[in-house]
């Protein structure tokens, strides 16, 4: 079975089961009660600042220029500590396919995948098909709420576990995260942050990451259960092709029991990016 199989199977399975076990407005009603119209959690997990034991899956696929694209199928588990303090991991599975590239003013065709350059071998125009496990990341993480403002700050380690170099970046990065939320109301937020990507150690052979990331989105949570979301994101590399990118994206979701959610996202980049459309699907599990 391949990654895009096992994606669609799963998807189909989270629909079939939210169309069987909760059919019309089901888990509306079932959270719709007194309790839960004084709790702001209708949707745990959707906004940055809630610091919930969950487990997710998640799919996502991208089409690039030159009708390059890439599948990934990323597996994640996040812990929370305390109501301050938590941590997760994740795991991609990655593939990524296509043409080889033009060759760049730099001498050699590149991809931008996730803003970040991938090596390219063999002649411009012929195929190429890697498939493999990428980079593991671990985070940390602190979330302090002041009223309607929580501050959130991380770091992330990034282990090149990739066994593709088309697949991975090859760097070992501490990426550190700011941020911060602001609560409209119990359903309404506001969220803005940075992220730096560092690379401190790796293959010598690939470019070093020095990355600037900015981030904000709005979303409007529902009392029957359901959620939108808008995302924007700014990028700029300093090393390497200096690309800029611009990544739109928005995000519906559903909860399809208390402790079950779907989601999906589509989005589009511009300036240097080389993603045209992108989309996936989130399966979480709230513990």
């Amino acid at each position: 079975m391949t990654l895009r199989t096992l994606a669609k199977t799963i998807a189909a399975i989270a629909l079939a089961a939210s169309a069987s076990a909760f059919p019309g407005a089901a888990v509306a009603q079932e959270l719709d009660d007194p309790a839960d119209n004084e709790n702001p959690q209708t949707a745990p997990g959707v906004n940055p600042k809630d610091n919930i034991t969950k487990a997710e899956v998640i799919f996502q696929h991208d089409n690039l220029e030159n009708g390059v694209s890439v599948t990934t199928m990323a597996l994640k588990y996040d812990i929370a500590f305390d109501a301050n303090w938590g941590a997760n991991i994740e795991m991609p599975i990655s593939n990524l396919r296509g043409p080889v590239p033009p060759v760049t003013s730099r001498g050699g065709p590149a991809l931008l995948v996730e803003d970040t350059e991938r090596p390219v071998t063999g002649s411009p125009g012929a195929t190429f098909d890697a498939f493999g496990i990428g980079d593991l990341r671990l985070r940390s993480r602190n979330v302090r709420t002041y009223g309607r403002v929580s501050v959130l700050s991380a770091v992330e380690l990034v282990v090149p576990t990739a066994t593709d170099d088309l697949i991975g970046t090859g760097k070992w990065q501490i990426n550190p995260v700011v941020g911060a939320v602001y609560a409209f109301d119990q359903q309404t937020f506001a969220f803005a942050g940075y992220k730096h990507y560092f690379s401190i150690a790796g293959d010598d052979q690939r470019e070093d990451i020095n990355r600037s990331e900015g981030q904000a989105l709005f979303a409007r949570l529902f009392t029957n259960a359901t959620w939108v979301l808008g995302d924007i994101k700014y990028s700029k590399s300093h090393t390497g092709l200096e690309a800029e990118t611009l990544d739109l994206e928005g995000e519906y979701g559903t909860m399809l029991s208390r402790s079950v959610a779907l989601s999906g996202r589509v989005g589009t980049s511009f300036l240097d990016s080389q993603r045209q459309f992108g989309l996936s699907l989130n399966l979480r599990k709230i513990f």
